[in-house]
C-alpha cells in the first residue's frame, strides 16, 4: 500500500501500511463495552495510538468533561469510556483488543470480513464447545465479565456433531432441591477410561453442588481413592463457604458404600442418600454431567488434535468453563451462585491452541530463543494463568498470563501437520502497548 498521511505533531509524513477496522473492549464499571473503529490507518512505528475526537463526533459521539476527565457517550447517550488528561492529551486504555495480527492488516476487505459468526465461533471454542444457546444466554444476561454480545448464527461445528451425536434425547435432570450451597451434593464415579491420563489416572470423580450446580472433578487412579478425595474436597469447600455439608447423594457402587465412608459420614452428621439398585437415573444430576463432560472431552480432543492421554486436562478445562456459563435453569452462572462473585472470562482461550511461553532472561543463554512453543491445556490450578504443555520437552507447566502469547487460529493438529509452525514465531497482539494504530482522516 503506497499512501502517506500528515501528522499534526511535528508536521511529519507517515507511511500507511494498512487500513481496516479495529475492535476492542473497554471496561465500564462491572461490564464491558465493545467498540469498533472503522477506517483505521496502520503504521507499526508510531509510539501512540491516536484517536480523532472530530471523527468520533461525526459518528454521533457526545463528550462531557471537566477537571481533566472526558466521558465519551454514543449517540444514544450510553457511556463508552472515560479518558483522562495527561501531558495535554487525553488517554484511555482498552481492556483487550479483538483484532487480526499486524501483518494481516493490509486491506479493507481483509479486516471487515470479520463477522459476528466468527466472533461466535471463537467464543464457542474458548468455551470448550459448550452449547451456543448457553453462550448467548450468558452474554445476553451479562452473567460474566469480559464476554462480547453474542448471537447464535446456527453454524455447524464438525467436532461437536461427531462427539455429541445421539439418537434420542435425555430426560431432564432433577429439579434443584436445596436452598444454599453444600446442602446437597451429587457424587458419581466415571471410568475406567480407555487410556491412562498424563497423570496415570483412569477414572474421574464428580461432585456437583445441588443449589448452584457447580461441578468439581478429580481424575483419580483407582476407585478406592474416592474416600480420600472426598475428604480433601470437604475441607476446602467447608472452609471456603464457612458452612457444613448436609447431605450427599450417590449410587450403590462400592466406592461409595463402604465402611470407611459410611463411618466418616456418620461421624460428621452428613446424611447419605443412595439410589436403588440398577437405577442410575435416580442419581441423574451427576450421571448426566458425566455424559456431558465425556462429550466435551471428546470434542476438545477431536478439535485440537491433542492425544487421548490428555483427557484429564481436557476434562478439567471443560469443567472450568462449564461453571462459568449460564445454563437453562437460571440467570447466574454456577460459579456466581456458589461463590457470590461474578466470574470473568476475558482470559479464555481455545483448548489445544498454540501459545508462545516467554523464557526468563535469568535462565536464557545468549543464543537461546526468547520463547518456547506450547499447547494450551487449561487454566492454572494455583496461579492466575494457564496450564501449558511444552511439546518438545513433553512436560506440563503453569504460567502467569503475561508470559503467554496465543495463536488461537492454530491448533495442535495444524501444527503437527506443518513443521514450519514450530520454527516460525507468529506474533499475536495481546496488550495495549503492542498495538500501533491511527484513526484519523
Amino acid at each position: 500500500m503506497n499512501m502517506q498521511m500528515l501528522l499534526a505533531i511535528g508536521n511529519k509524513d507517515c507511511p500507511v501500511e494498512g487500513i481496516g477496522t479495529i475492535r476492542f473492549l473497554v471496561k465500564n464499571k462491572d461490564s464491558f463495552n465493545e467498540i469498533t473503529l472503522s477506517d483505521v490507518l496502520y503504521n507499526p512505528k508510531l509510539r501512540r495510538n491516536l484517536l480523532s475526537g472530530s471523527r468520533l463526533e461525526k459518528k454521533g459521539a457526545h463528550f462531557v468533561g471537566s477537571k481533566g476527565k472526558i466521558h465519551v457517550y454514543n449517540k444514544d447517550w450510553n457511556k463508552l469510556f472515560l479518558a483522562l488528561r495527561r501531558e495535554n492529551l487525553y488517554f484511555f486504555k482498552p481492556t483487550k483488543y479483538i483484532t487480526p495480527k499486524p501483518k494481516e492488516i493490509n486491506s479493507v476487505s481483509n479486516i471487515t470480513s470479520k463477522t459476528k459468526s466468527e466472533s461466535m465461533k471463537i467464543w464457542h471454542e474458548r468455551f470448550c464447545h459448550i452449547n451456543n444457546e448457553y453462550l448467548v444466554k450468558t452474554s445476553k444476561n451479562n452473567c460474566v465479565r469480559g464476554l462480547l454480545s453474542l448471537t447464535d448464527d446456527r453454524s455447524h461445528c464438525i467436532p461437536c456433531k461427531l462427539a455429541k451425536y445421539r439418537r434420542v434425547s435425555f430426560k431432564k435432570t432433577g429439579a434443584v432441591r436445596s436452598k444454599r450451597p453444600l446442602e446437597l451434593l451429587h457424587m458419581d464415579l466415571c471410568g475406567p477410561m480407555p487410556s491412562l491420563s498424563q497423570g496415570g489416572n483412569k477414572y474421574f470423580f464428580t461432585i456437583i453442588d445441588d443449589y448452584s450446580r457447580k461441578v468439581t472433578v478429580f481424575p483419580i487412579n483407582k476407585k478406592s481413592d474416592v474416600f480420600q478425595t472426598f475428604l480433601r474436597f470437604q475441607r476446602r469447600a467447608e472452609r471456603f463457604l464457612g458452612r457444613k455439608i448436609v447431605s450427599v447423594k450417590t449410587d450403590g457402587g462400592l466406592e461409595f458404600c463402604n465402611k470407611d465412608l459410611d463411618n466418616f459420614l456418620e461421624q460428621q452428621g452428613i446424611n447419605h442418600e443412595k439410589t436403588n439398585p440398577y437405577t442410575p437415573e435416580q442419581n441423574g444430576v451427576a450421571e448426566r454431567y458425566n455424559l456431558t463432560a465425556l462429550d466435551g472431552v471428546k470434542t476438545l480432543l477431536k478439535s485440537s488434535g491433542v492425544a487421548q492421554e490428555f483427557w484429564g486436562e481436557a476434562l478439567i478445562c471443560f469443567t472450568y468453563t462449564w461453571n462459568r456459563v449460564c445454563h437453562k435453569d437460571g440467570n447466574k452462572t454456577p460459579f456466581e451462585k456458589y461463590s457470590g462473585k461474578k466470574p470473568s472470562v476475558s482470559h479464555f482461550k481455545p483448548f489445544g491452541c498454540l501459545t508462545y511461553v516467554g523464557v526468563p532472561k535469568q535462565i536464557r543463554k545468549k543464543l537461546d530463543m526468547r520463547a518456547k512453543l506450547g499447547i494450551m491445556m487449561g487454566y492454572a490450578l494455583y496461579t492466575k494463568g494457564y496450564r501449558i504443555w511444552l511439546r518438545d520437552e513433553n512436560k506440563l507447566i503453569e504460567t502467569i498470563n503475561d508470559d503467554n502469547k496465543f495463536d488461537e487460529n492454530t491448533k495442535e493438529v495444524d501444527a503437527s501437520q506443518n513443521s514450519n509452525q514450530y520454527t516460525k514465531f507468529n506474533y499475536t497482539i495481546s496488550n495495549y502497548s503492542e498495538m500501533r494504530a491511527i484513526w484519523i482522516q
